[in-house]
């Protein structure tokens, strides 16, 4: 059965449809939710299932673990697919129908799982998603909140995967010489640590050129770290840990990136998505039937992801650099995402950004709400705040619609699939649950 034909999925999405928070938003935004049917939730059910003790801010709802967890493993995979989003797996699994029948990969793994819809975390970027996964908790509480970010005690725009100012992101890493501290900057506790300190072995498997990066650092501590080069590398090295050590529990985390940066540099309609996708599932489902026929049997793999992926062609009327009127009312440049801009005006225009705003787009285009209304609604989380999350945001959040996006560096725009935004299909994506 395809995901989108089933009755338990349609209801979950319609769950999350329904969820609306106190917030003026669009009804065509796909809303985060936290209480359970979110991508943050799920490392807190994968700590509750292997060790019985509370991590993070809540599990996933019980109707959702009954059927990713119908039992106790002593070894967890979690796959993360960064960039894949519940639509473009539906659409993909149409498209495999055409192929003959021992080529139809995905649905030969998907015949062995439970899939199940969750929603992405806001801002749907990478860095907040994967700060969430390690920490179990919302933006608003770890305090990762977009791909760029003010940090106000440097005084400088920061790129928060490369730790390096927005200007200079190519230069991985200068944020250590301005006195940025990557082994306390998150101060939630993180799950590698955590199930260390309960005697369950932590796993990172990502590749050779991010193992040790300065996210891949204040992420992981506590994981043993295993890095890979081709694709078949990381599949192999997974199952050799897990072999080598049957007895002892486990929490193996697996990341792959291709799929996002494909999406990015294409679009997530170009052919080339599908035939590296059709190529990771036959290495899955190559090593699912490896572990089927070899052990160990108290094994569970997940799939999932932070966040899908939205055509939006390269495009000069969404330049902010064009609009000299606008750019005078801003005390800094936008920061977080081109889905989710941070806006911060100087003193006493800030409703003139606003009214100059719609001076140049329309709001069939872009919806604007203030940005601590944002988050005293619970659009970046329900927990408590970090003590820097408001700081972090500004004083207004533009809202993409549709294909919109807001572009503002210097540089030449060089992407055409983007995320960080509240549409379904930035927000909605699969968590796929495999027994061994």
């Amino acid at each position: 059965m395809y995901p989108s034909n089933d009755p338990f999925q349609q209801t979950l999405i319609e769950q999350y449809q329904q969820h609306k928070l106190p917030l003026d938003l669009p009804q065509e935004f796909l809303q985060p939710f936290y209480g359970g049917g979110s991508i943050a939730n799920i490392t807190p059910s994968i700590a509750y299932h292997l060790t019985q003790t509370a991590f993070g801010e809540g599990r996933l709802l019980p109707e959702i673990e009954a059927r990713v967890f119908p039992r106790q493993y002593r070894h967890i995979a979690l796959v993360l697919i960064d960039g894949l989003g519940y639509d473009w797996l539906c659409d993909y699994l149409q498209q495999e129908d055409s192929r003959p029948t021992e080529q139809r990969f995905w649905q030969q793994v998907l015949a062995q799982a439970a899939v199940t819809p969750l929603t992405s975390i806001s801002p749907s970027t990478t860095a907040a998603a994967l700060t969430s996964f390690w920490t179990g908790v919302a933006p608003a509480a770890h305090g990762i909140l977009g791909y760029e970010m003010w940090l106000k005690d440097l005084g400088v725009i920061g790129n928060m995967i490369f730790h390096s100012p927005t200007e200079f992101f190519s230069q991985a890493g200068l944020l250590y010489q301005m006195g940025f501290d990557v082994n306390d900057f998150v101060s939630a506790p993180l799950i590698g640590s955590h199930l260390a300190d309960l005697g369950v072995t932590m796993r990172s498997l990502q590749h050779s050129s991010i193992v040790n990066s300065g996210l891949s650092t204040m992420l992981d501590k506590g994981a043993q770290r295993l890095p890979y080069k081709p694709l078949s590398d990381m599949w192999f090295n997974f199952t050799e840990a897990l072999a080598g050590q049957p007895q002892q529990a486990s929490f193996n985390w697996l990341y792959w990136g291709e799929h996002d940066g494909l999406a990015h540099r294409y679009g997530a309609d170009n052919p080339r998505m599908a035939a590296q996708f059709e190529a990771f599932g036959l290495r899955l489902l190559r090593t699912i039937q490896r572990l089927k026929q070899h052990g160990p049997a108290d094994t569970l793999v997940l799939v999932t992801a932070d966040h899908g992926h939205l055509v939006t062609p390269k495009d000069p009327h969404y330049d902010l650099n064009q609009h000299k009127d606008i750019l005078e009312t801003l005390a800094m440049p936008p920061s977080g995402d081109n889905r989710l801009p941070y806006i911060y005006t100087r003193p006493g225009m800030r409703d003139t950004f606003r009214q100059r705003f719609y001076q140049h787009w329309s709001e069939d285009e872009f919806a604007m709400v203030p940005a601590q209304d944002a988050l005293q609604a619970g659009l970046f989380g329900q927990g408590t705040p970090h003590p820097h999350s408001h700081e972090r945001i500004g004083d207004w959040l533009v809202l993409p619609k549709g294909g919109s996006y807001l572009w503002w560096s210097d540089r030449p725009n060089p992407i055409i699939g983007r995320h960080g935004g509240l549409s379904r299909t930035e927000m909605l994506v699969p968590l796929i649950a495999i027994e061994i």
